[in-house]
């Protein structure tokens, strides 16, 4: 997907204008800079993501970063993903599953079992390359509950039907969690 087809977007949110302002305003606010989300779409695809991806990027304090893992994804080939999303700062990455694949039990290494254990495959590559030290990590998409995604080790989940106004702010929110965590740390020396 073209950054450019994404921006192009203003008409698709599903909230009014002032809200969509607010939003905007409160992100440049809380965070002085934009919001960097992460999307990694299912191997096979789906509209749906297309479109959460559109309705993200309609927001201008919004950078969304669409990574592919292809048709066939390996562990390492996500680990590479992954570490491309490390390096681009991503404040957020959003995982796109359904409910039924990510209650799935670990995968047995058939080509169906491997389809349903997408988002614990992702968690997993996340967490070798140190993603989840510093990333807010959650799944989304149909049949996604937040027991569910803690269940399977991700710290929320989003349904699909969530408003993209809501999701933008909870993912504000943990970005300016993380942010104050990081600049709390350890105290400077004290040279007496």
């Amino acid at each position: 997907m073209r950054e450019d087809d994404l921006l192009d977007s203003g008409e698709l949110l599903d909230e009014d204008t002032g809200e969509f302002a607010a939003v905007n305003a409160a992100l440049r606010t809380a965070l002085s800079r934009q919001l960097a989300v992460a999307v990694l779409p299912p191997p096979e695809g789906d509209p749906a993501c297309d479109d959460l991806c559109t309705r993200l990027a309609a927001y201008p304090e919004v950078r969304v970063l669409v990574e592919a893992p292809g048709p066939h994804p390996t562990y390492l080939t996500l680990k590479a993903l992954l570490q491309t999303v490390a390096q681009a700062d991503a404040d957020a990455l959003l995982v796109w599953t359904n409910g039924e694949a990510l209650a799935a039990r670990p995968s047995d290494g058939t080509p169906a079992q491997a389809a349903t254990s997408w988002p614990r495959l992702v968690l997993g590559a996340a967490e070798d390359v140190n993603l989840l030290d510093y990333c807010f990590t959650a799944p989304i998409g149909p049949g996604v509950t937040r027991e569910a995604a803690r269940r399977a080790g991700y710290e929320d989940g989003f349904t699909a039907e969530t408003s993209i106004t809501r999701l933008v702010r909870a993912l504000a929110r943990e970005a300016q969690a993380r942010e104050q965590r990081r600049h709390q740390g350890s105290s400077p020396p004290c040279y007496l």
